[in-house]
């Protein structure tokens, strides 16, 4: 029996964990029905903290980062 393929981890990628109090966690679950930003609870969140991570910049409350280059601390 084969194994499906799984896509290489890129190190341009890094994991977070937040907790959530179970309220924040049901309105995760009630957007994966919509359909809207992921279909699990993970993605959903993925998909949110992108979006206002992108607001912020919006908002010049943080600057843009060019990729490869890091601020230090």
């Amino acid at each position: 029996m084969a194994k499906s393929a799984k896509p290489a981890k890129s190190a341009e990628n890094k994991k977070v964990q937040p907790r959530l109090p179970a309220l924040m966690h049901d309105y995760l679950q009630d957007l994966v029905r919509s359909g809207l930003y992921g279909n699990n609870p993970t993605e959903v969140a993925k998909s949110l903290i992108e979006k206002g991570v992108m607001q912020a910049i919006a908002d010049r409350h943080i600057d843009v980062r060019r990729k490869g280059r890091r601020k230090a601390g």
